[in-house]
């Protein structure tokens, strides 16, 4: 009788989806993650022209245009 020894370890099938999955959750991360920068983006431009229309308004509240 030959004695069957069981191998440990992991299926080639198994570790290709297993990085497949990662693979799939990382490029939903990154997608995700793009849409944050334009949101974050868009703020930061946003308060920019708020910046630039307050300053435009200071200077013109001076009627001598007196710079400071």
């Amino acid at each position: 009788m030959i004695a069957h020894t069981q191998k440990k370890g992991f299926t080639l099938i198994e570790l290709l989806v297993v990085i497949a999955i990662i693979g799939f959750l990382s490029s939903v991360v990154l997608v995700s993650m793009g849409s944050t920068r334009e949101k974050a983006r868009d703020s930061k431009r946003m308060s920019d022209m708020r910046q630039i229309v307050s300053a435009q308004a200071l200077f013109y509240a001076n009627p001598a245009n007196i710079r400071y």
